[in-house]
């Protein structure tokens, strides 16, 4: 009977069992933590789903989003989630680890099979050294990353508040977690420069190799220096697992950069409007971060799509959509720079409810940038005049609102989209096609070549297609070099 009870305790605490229950654990807490009004700039408890869903995607480093994280979170719920990132980037038992081995300066033998599991180490190795380098490599990164990107940040937010988006952007790239605190466009407004892009390629590839990646280059560069051994040598010295990774990295990196270049180089949406420089630099980023991070630099939405052969055409290119120039309605509405004043929203929307549109359905859409603005204007005695209304019922004028990363801010200038979105059709172009051959073939998970014909089978491939488009093109309006602060 003691013999039973003594195996039945063991299966419960199996080292894959601690490790996920670590997991669960984090989540849990940042869940709870997320659903205080004290992380939202609402003041107002966040629903039990959507913050389970934000604190399992900052712990398992997704990326994924269901509000954007400057506009919804304070500080306080900014912070909860960067530690998040830090913890399933580092993993809980690894911290834990380290705290034993800080206090009592030994693991029991159980925990170092936790341990072995959680780091996939096999053979034998100083475990207390291995977890220290764990954590002085990740803090040395992160912080010659966010000192990097202070440089940018700081003269453009201050100090406190430039080093805080600098550090959380550091540690959420390098732990490939794709978050940002930049606003709705992410990375999109900064495409352009150099060191903020370098920078987070360069976190993103260092977290992507991983830590057997990083020491077994370390100990084998050390040999080389000190024998003066050859490239090639140093490359067979290396370990299987480490040359696999850095091949198919740069693999990946090398022809995802060459792929995007050539395919979006043309495209207006993308990469047509900037330099040779910025295409290349842009294709790079992209090719890094679409492997694991999730940033974004470029917009692949239908708000802005030309019409080409793969992408609708958006609302801001369709030229049957009344456009209005923000710096020339007069001063009333804006300043000749396209500075706006509290009456341009009801100027929008005067201009397209002239056309007879349907009451139900209008909204605008802008980006951060203007949400924020718009909350932040104040009238002659000092209130603000859209703020509460937006924080408490999310319109602007009286009309719903939507911020998205579709529209994007280019040199101080966007732009605001006022409409009825009802007349917005999603559509498919004809009937599902259906294509068959018994002659085809396919690669399975294993990367084997099945043959159709071999096998006696048949291949089915559904083709459909959709499209998006305006079902009256007087239903909407978008006002065009409107200038927020940058």
């Amino acid at each position: 009977m003691i013999k039973r009870n003594h195996i039945k305790q063991g299966k419960r605490r199996t080292p894959a069992r601690k490790i996920a229950m670590s997991f669960f654990m984090v989540i849990v807490v940042g869940t709870l933590l997320l659903m205080l009004p004290a992380a939202h700039r609402n003041q107002q408890a966040y629903p039990f789903v959507d913050a389970l869903f934000t604190a399992t995607s900052a712990t398992c480093v997704t990326g994924l989003v269901i509000d954007v994280t400057l506009t919804e979170f304070t500080l306080f719920g900014q912070v909860v989630i960067m530690t998040l990132i830090q913890i399933g980037g580092l993993g809980l038992m690894t911290i834990v680890a380290v705290c034993i081995l800080f206090f009592k300066s030994k693991l029991t033998m159980h925990e170092k099979i936790t341990m072995k599991e959680m780091l996939n180490q096999d053979g034998a190795f100083n475990m207390k050294q291995f977890l220290m380098d764990i954590l002085k490599y990740t803090f040395l990164f992160e912080s010659i990353g966010a000192l990097l990107l202070a440089i940018r940040f700081l003269p453009k937010y201050g100090f406190a508040l430039g080093m805080f988006k600098s550090l959380f952007i550091a540690v959420s790239a390098f732990c490939n977690a794709g978050f940002d605190i930049l606003g709705n466009n992410s990375l999109m407004d900064v495409a352009h420069d150099p060191l903020i892009m370098l920078t987070i390629i360069c976190l993103i590839v260092l977290g992507g190799l991983g830590f057997a990646v990083w020491f077994d280059l370390r100990d084998k560069l050390k040999i080389m220096f000190k024998k003066h051994s050859s490239k090639r040598k140093f490359w067979k010295s290396l370990n299987f697992h480490t040359r696999i990774v850095l091949t198919v990295t740069a693999f990946l990196i090398f022809f995802g950069t060459l792929l995007i270049f050539l395919l979006e180089r043309n495209n207006p949406s993308t990469l047509q409007n900037k330099s040779l420089p910025q295409q290349l630099l842009v294709s790079l980023f992209e090719a890094v971060t679409l492997r694991t991070a999730g940033f974004a630099s470029v917009d692949y939405g239908a708000l802005m799509g030309t019409g080409g052969e793969f992408q609708p055409l958006g609302i801001t290119n369709n030229k049957g959509v009344l456009t209005i120039d923000a710096t020339s309605v007069g001063t009333e509405y804006s300043s000749n720079a396209g500075a706006l004043t509290a009456a341009f929203p009801n100027y929008m929307v005067a201009a397209v409810l002239k056309n007879n549109v349907y009451a139900d359905g209008l909204g605008f859409a802008f980006n951060t940038s203007v949400e924020q603005y718009f909350k932040s204007l104040r009238d002659n005695v000092g209130g603000f005049i859209f703020a509460d209304e937006m924080n408490k019922n999310g319109t602007l004028a009286g009309y719903p609102y939507k911020t998205t990363n579709l529209i994007e801010t280019t040199g101080g200038k966007t732009k605001i989209i006022f409409g009825n979105w009802n007349d917005l059709v999603i559509g498919e172009q004809g009937a599902l096609e259906i294509e068959t051959s018994r002659e085809g073939s396919w690669t399975d998970d294993a990367g084997n070549l099945i043959s159709a014909f071999e096998n006696d089978q048949t291949l089915i491939r559904a083709i459909n297609h959709v499209d998006t488009g305006l079902r009256h093109d007087e239903s909407f309006a978008v006002a065009t070099k409107v200038a927020v602060p940058v």
